[in-house]
């Protein structure tokens, strides 16, 4: 068995390096979070103030928090 070396993992839907940097998560963020914000964008004149601030929260929010759980100073 052939252990091969990596210098970058995505972690539970973190990517990490092999210098435990955010850098590559935080170049994928701002794509995750466009996909979030046209979202609510297309769904804003359909549904409830309350059904978008759930999706913001569900979505968007928990992305931008995601990363404290394990960086312990959030994704900087």
């Amino acid at each position: 068995m052939t252990v091969h070396y990596t210098a970058e993992i995505e972690f539970l839907g973190i990517q990490i390096i092999d210098t435990l940097r955010w850098h590559s998560h935080v170049q994928l963020l701002p794509g995750k979070l466009c996909k979030v914000v046209f979202t609510i964008k297309s769904l804003k004149e359909v549904l409830s103030p309350n059904l978008i601030r759930n999706i913001y929260f569900t979505k968007f929010h928990s992305l931008l928090r995601f990363g404290i759980l394990f960086g312990g100073q959030g994704v900087n």
